[in-house]
């Protein structure tokens, strides 16, 4: 994986980073149920639900930048879509369980307000430049990943 990263931007390359980061993901995923599972508590979804928050900050501007690049644009395009809709989803469920907790609930809000940003930035009709629309799509979600995190945080200090 470094080493792809480590190489000059090319389509090639870029297709094999795809490739690999889904599989990456394929694997962590099963790491972190196994994790959920093994804690027996149910904080332990509400980490890993506010964990996934943070991948899918990334994943969506991963998506968008690949299809942007003309890498896989057909799983690209679906891809987003369904992290969108995952995101969006997961933060209601998110927000409902937050409601006897005043600190997570006000994270939330601000985790809201990045995600209302980004989602948007991705709706708009597109500047003529998609260089600098593409860069807008980086800083918003790397603003949304640094939200969710502190909202993990939260969850995860409620289940210590």
């Amino acid at each position: 994986y470094r080493m792809l990263l480590g190489r000059d931007p090319e389509p090639k390359a870029a297709r094999e980073l795809f490739e690999l980061n889904e599989a990456l993901l394929a694997a962590t995923e099963e790491i972190t149920l196994a994790f959920q599972r093994a804690t027996g508590s149910p904080h332990g979804r509400w980490v890993n639900l506010a964990g996934r928050q943070r991948m899918l900050s990334q994943r969506i501007a991963k998506f968008y930048l690949f299809e942007q690049w003309g890498i896989h644009v057909t799983r690209s395009r679906a891809g987003l879509a369904a992290a969108m809709q995952e995101f969006t989803t997961a933060l209601t469920e998110l927000a409902v369980s937050a409601r006897a907790a005043p600190e997570i609930e006000s994270q939330l809000e601000r985790v809201s307000h990045h995600w209302q940003l980004l989602e948007s930035t991705l709706g708009t009709a597109g500047p003529a430049d998609e260089k600098r629309r593409a860069a807008l799509v980086a800083t918003v979600s790397e603003r949304l990943l640094r939200q969710t995190d502190a909202a993990v945080g939260l969850y995860e200090a409620l289940s210590a």
